[in-house]
């Protein structure tokens, strides 16, 4: 599921005569979009409401088609003109119920543009590959934060009845999510005290795993109202982690890939238990996926996830609704490799700054797994560094600027008969260089 979605904004208003001027723009490459409709006149602060983009340039409707425009320093770009189409400022509303058919009076809804290009990595790896983990100060800190709330989805809180809408939608088909805290619920139903969601039961932790539920929405010639949403309680996964070689494992976050879940990013991983152990609830009916979040562990990676004989890193685990499935077992071990290398210009052997490297699991069955992925950013010297689990990958390059706006595993497909491939043997040092065109103005 997408979880980043790499666009960052700086906010400008048009006059009178639907003229901008955006200032101060460090150099680099950029998306340009409008936000125009019903509300978005009366409110001068759109960032962080429930408003997306009606058009981009060069006056297309999705990010997927639109244009980047190149910022050089000291200069001023001029020309750069959308044109809106006649049928923006739709609406989608609806209400939102726990399917015992009580209403939400505390949860949730995003919206995105169904098929608009995401980077499909946790947030944790994508902090780590803009700082360096030996950096820790509060500059850092303040920029990971905004880095966050940037890209997150747009969002409403439901009224005290449940009820939620989005304006100024362009036409178009959009994936609504909604989500609300089980614990909450069950608060309120005066049970709070025996819901054990595995985590501590004092602190924000408590509400920050979610039920939810993702619907496709398409809004065409007239607005979608009385959109209704049903949230359940969801099953539960328990199971334990274990150490390869027999000692005892450390704590570590559990993501779920759920089908209605990929939107928000705050539904954060469960912990396991001090003893091993690990209990998931919440979990939405359908083929779900585990993860284990081990960015930043020395030497630790995943192994194995398995139910009895199968196979839950190449495979699915089925949940039914309201059912709990027992016996998983997470397997971690150690002896990470290190691969090192340069990234340069085979036009004259320069250091391409800035160059993305992703390592990616060879296996197909495991690229819906996003700790089978790795990456870097090559430095001004054009190197990088990757410290990365053992096993048979394939390498993929692109110049700073030109990384891929499809969908990770449709981009993986496409390109994989191209990549290059490694293998990495545990403790490994590996080095290799890596040589690219430069891109055509």
């Amino acid at each position: 599921g997408a979880t980043v979605t790499p666009v960052f904004t700086e906010q400008a208003f048009t006059n009178d005569r639907g003229m901008y001027r955006i200032d101060g723009l460090t150099e680099g490459e950029y998306f340009v979009g409008v936000v125009a409709g019903r509300s978005t006149a009366q409110q001068k602060d759109f960032r962080g409401t429930a408003t997306l983009s009606s058009a981009y340039y060069p006056s297309v409707r999705s990010l997927g088609e639109a244009k980047t425009v190149q910022i050089q320093s000291g200069n001023e770009l001029t020309g750069i003109n959308i044109t809106l189409a006649d049928d923006v400022a739709k609406r989608i509303s609806g209400v939102l119920k726990w399917r015992s058919g009580e209403t939400v009076s505390e949860g949730d809804v995003t919206v995105r543009r169904k098929n608009d290009p995401a980077v499909n990595v946790p947030l944790s790896q994508l902090f780590r590959t803009i700082t360096p983990p030996n950096i820790d100060n509060d500059d850092t800190m303040s920029r990971d934060l905004s880095l966050m709330m940037s890209t997150m989805p747009q969002s409403v809180e439901v009224t005290p009845e449940g009820k939620w809408e989005f304006a100024d939608l362009a036409p178009g088909t959009y994936v609504i999510t909604a989500y609300a805290s089980l614990a909450r619920k069950k608060t309120a139903e005066g049970s709070g005290e025996e819901f054990d969601p595995g985590v501590p039961t004092s602190g924000p932790t408590l509400d920050r795993h979610m039920v939810s539920r993702q619907v496709e929405i398409t809004v065409d010639d007239e607005d979608r109202d009385n959109v209704a949403i049903e949230l359940s309680e969801g099953g539960r996964i328990l199971g334990t982690v274990t150490m390869a070689d027999g000692s005892s494992p450390p704590q570590v976050p559990i993501a779920v890939d759920q089908p209605d879940k990929s939107d928000f990013l705050m539904n954060l991983p469960f912990p396991s238990k001090a003893n091993g152990t690990f209990l998931l609830h919440g979990i939405s009916a359908g083929d779900v996926r585990l993860d284990v979040e081990l960015w930043g562990r020395e030497d630790l990676y995943l192994k194995s996830i398995t139910l009895g004989d199968q196979d839950l890193m190449r495979e699915p685990l089925r949940v039914n609704e309201g059912a709990e499935v027992t016996g998983v077992r997470i397997t971690l071990d150690k002896g990470l490799a290190t691969l090192t290398g340069r990234v340069q210009w085979k036009e004259d052997g320069s250091p391409a700054a800035g160059a993305g490297v992703l390592l990616v699991r060879a296996d197909p069955k495991l690229w819906t797994m996003r700790s089978s992925r790795w990456f870097a950013n090559a430095d001004a010297a054009g190197a990088f560094a990757l410290k990365c689990a053992p096993g048979d990958y394939l390498a993929f390059t692109w110049p700073a600027g030109s990384q891929p706006l499809e969908a990770i595993e449709d981009f993986l497909r496409a390109q994989a008969a191209t990549a290059r491939p490694v293998s990495l043997q545990s403790k490994e040092e590996k080095q290799i260089e890596f040589t690219l065109s430069r891109p055509r103005k």
